[in-house]
C-alpha cells in the first residue's frame, strides 16, 4: 500500500481511553485530525487504513468548520476537477486564503511526502516532483526550475499554507496536460481537460530583452587569486580582460559598463551579485570571467557556464564547487536567491554565443556550453554567463593568457558575442511559466 502521508500524524480520540478530567479537549482536538511531526521525531509510518486517513483529512479540511470559528475564516474556495467540484474552507482569517497544501494535492490525486527535517513537502505526479520549502518564496520543479510564489508558505493549524493562486501554479507544472485556472473573484481553482485543436497563445510583446548595460565580473582578487600556475595568477588575468572589455564597450557602444572590481581586491561571490541585481532584470547582462586549472596538464580549452542545480559533467560539478569554496550554498539559498526565473534562454543564448565567438576569435579547443550550479550565478535576476578562458595548468593555454595581445583577442571576442546577444535577444519570445 503506498504511504501517501508518511509524515503526517493522525490526531484522533482513542476510544479505549477512560473518562477523566479533560474530555471535552479531547473531544476538540478531534476536529483537527492532521498536524505536522515535530522534527525532533522520526517520520511516522502509518499501518493503518490509507483510505479511512483521506476521509477524515477530507472531512477536516473541505467540511465547513463547526461553531463561531466559521465566521473568522476566509471564504472557502472552490476546487473544480473535470466535472467534480468541491469547497474547501480556508486555513487563515479574512482577508487572506490559505489552503492546506496536502489537502488539495489529495483532491487534485497528487502524491505528496512532508519531510521534517527539511521542512519540505514534495508532491509528485507522473514523474513530475514540486519541493515546497517553509519560509522559501521559490518551489523547486525536477530539481532544475524555480517557480516563484506570490507568498513563502507557513505552518498553520498544523498543515503546511499556501496561498490559492500559488497551488494553481504547481498544479500547472503537476499536471501539464491539463488546463489550470485561478478565479479570484469567485474564487475557484479549476483544472480541467485542455482541448488539443486549440494551440497555446504567446503574447508577442512579452519576454522582450534590450540590452542596457552589461556587468563585468572579473573573479577572485585580492587575497584570492584563484587558480595558479607557475607565477600566474588567475586574479591578474581576468582583471586585465575584463578591463579591456569595459574599455572596448564604453568607446564602441551606448551601453552602461559596471565592473564589480576595478582593481586587486577580494569580494564576496554575495557582494558581486548584489552590484549586479541592482540593475533591470530585463536589460541587463552579466558576465563572469575566470580561467580554468584541472590536475591533469593535457587538459585544456574554452568552456562558457550557465547556472544549473545539475552539473553537466563531473568535471563541471568539480569546478563549482572550487568556485563556491567561499560561500556556503545549499538548497535554502538557491530557492530564497534565484531571481532569474525566466531569464534562462537568454543566458544560454548570451552563452553560446559567447562561446562561438570565443573559439573563433582565440583558437583555443571548443569545450563547448555547459551547466553548473555556480553561486555568482544563482543569485542574479538577469541572464548571466560565466566564462573559463583556458588552462592555467596547461602549458599551451597558459603561455596564450600571459600574452597581452591574446587578452585583448579575449576582450574584443567578448565585446563581438555581446553584440550578437544584443541583436538576438530582442527577437526571443520568451513565454512566462
Amino acid at each position: 500500500m503506498r504511504r501517501l502521508i508518511t509524515h503526517f500524524r493522525l490526531k484522533t480520540q482513542d476510544s479505549r481511553l477512560k473518562k477523566e478530567k479533560g474530555r471535552e479537549k479531547r473531544e476538540e482536538e478531534r476536529e483537527i485530525p492532521f498536524s505536522l511531526l515535530p522534527r525532533s521525531l522520526a517520520p511516522l509510518r502509518l499501518s493503518s487504513s490509507i483510505a479511512f486517513a483521506i476521509i477524515l483529512l477530507t472531512s477536516w479540511a473541505v467540511a465547513p468548520t463547526i461553531g463561531g470559528d466559521m465566521a473568522r475564516r476566509a471564504p472557502a474556495v472552490s476546487l473544480k476537477f473535470e466535472d467534480n467540484s468541491t469547497n474547501m474552507e480556508s486555513l487563515a482569517d479574512n482577508p487572506a486564503i490559505l489552503l492546506p497544501l496536502h489537502a488539495t494535492a489529495l483532491y487534485y490525486q497528487i502524491d505528496f511526502q512532508w519531510d521534517p527535517m527539511q521542512e519540505q513537502m514534495v508532491l509528485s505526479k507522473d514523474g513530475v516532483k514540486v519541493k515546497v520549502v517553509l519560509g522559501n518564496r521559490h518551489a523547486l520543479v525536477n530539481e532544475s526550475k524555480l517557480r516563484p510564489l506570490s507568498k513563502p508558505p507557513i505552518i498553520l493549524r498544523g498543515a503546511v499554507a499556501v496561498p490559492p493562486e500559488d497551488i494553481a501554479f504547481l498544479l500547472q507544472d503537476l499536471l501539464p496536460s491539463m488546463d489550470v485556472s485561478w478565479d479570484e473573484a469567485e474564487p475557484a481553482i479549476e483544472v480541467k481537460k485542455r482541448p488539443s485543436h486549440i494551440p497555446p497563445v504567446v503574447d508577442p510583446s512579452a519576454g522582450k530583452f534590450e540590452l542596457e548595460t552589461i556587468v563585468i565580473d572579473p573573479g577572485h582578487g585580492g587575497y584570492d587569486p584563484g587558480a595558479v600556475r607557475r607565477g600566474v595568477q588567475e586574479k591578474q588575468i581576468v582583471l586585465d580582460v575584463a578591463l579591456r572589455l569595459a574599455k572596448l564597450i564604453k568607446s564602441g557602444s551606448d551601453w552602461e559598463c559596471i565592473l564589480t572590481r576595478d582593481s586587486d581586491r577580494f569580494i564576496t561571490l554575495r557582494h558581486r551579485t548584489e552590484i549586479a541585481n541592482q540593475n533591470s532584470a530585463d536589460s541587463t547582462l552579466f558576465i563572469s570571467i575566470h580561467c580554468n586549472a584541472d590536475r591533469r596538464s593535457s587538459v585544456r580549452g574554452l568552456e562558457t557556464f550557465v547556472f544549473d542545480l545539475k552539473a553537466t559533467d563531473a568535471e563541471a560539478a568539480a569546478l563549482a564547487e572550487r568556485e563556491n569554496a567561499d560561500e556556503k550554498m545549499d538548497l535554502t539559498y538557491i530557492l530564497s536567491h534565484c531571481y532569474h526565473v525566466g531569464t534562462e534562454p537568454y543566458s544560454l543564448e548570451a552563452a553560446k554565443r559567447l562561446q562561438t565567438s570565443l573559439v573563433k576569435g582565440l583558437k583555443l579547443r571548443d569545450r563547448g556550453v555547459k551547466r553548473a550550479p555556480f553561486y555568482v550565478l544563482a543569485g542574479t535576476k538577469m541572464p548571466a554567463v560565466l566564462v573559463e578562458l583556458g588552462f592555467l595548468s596547461n602549458h599551451y593555454d597558459r603561455t596564450e593568457l600571459k600574452s597581452k595581445e591574446f587578452r585583448q583577442s579575449a576582450a574584443e571576442a567578448l565585446f563581438d558575442a555581446i553584440e550578437d546577444f544584443s541583436k538576438a535577444a530582442g527577437k526571443l519570445i520568451v513565454r512566462a511559466d
